[in-house]
């Protein structure tokens, strides 16, 4: 029986969650709709959990694969690794910006573009896997015939 792959389903909250707080923090600035600040903790903070699940599951399956050009899963590793450790600070200003009395425009500008850098940088991360998945079949379990069953 293949190895329980866990990497594949929990790489996509990362960006799906930053993809909704790029979005909501979007329509928060522009007035489009109000959305509660503790609603914006709970996605920065759910980023962060599921980016750490992702890379700890990564790192674990990258263990078992020994056929693919390391420098192809190094700089997937690389990136994710920049994620998470980016992922932190998003969080902390995410905290900070919710309750600053003063230098609130300063924390939110550089909060911003935590947001911005971290969601690039997240589809990027993503890219470099999925180029693993096409081009070398990570992660992909062989086909089985008829009569394995």
């Amino acid at each position: 029986m293949p190895p329980l792959l866990l990497h594949p389903p929990f790489s996509a909250f990362p960006i799906a969650l930053l993809f909704v707080l790029a979005v909501l923090e979007l329509c928060r600035v522009t007035r489009l709709f109000s959305v509660a600040e503790g609603t914006l903790d709970i996605v920065a903070a759910l980023a962060l959990i599921f980016t750490l699940i992702a890379f700890l599951t990564g790192d674990e399956s990258a263990k078992s694969i020994y056929d693919i050009p390391s420098g192809t899963i190094a700089t997937h590793h690389v990136c994710g690794k920049a994620l998470l450790f980016s992922l932190i600070p998003l969080t902390a200003l995410r905290l900070i910006v919710t309750r600053a009395v003063r230098g609130k425009k300063v924390f939110a500008s550089v909060y911003y573009l935590f947001v911005c850098c971290c969601f690039v940088l997240a589809c990027y991360t993503g890219y470099l896997g999925g180029q693993l998945v096409f081009t070398y079949g990570v992660g992909v379990n062989g086909a089985t015939k008829a009569g394995d069953l």
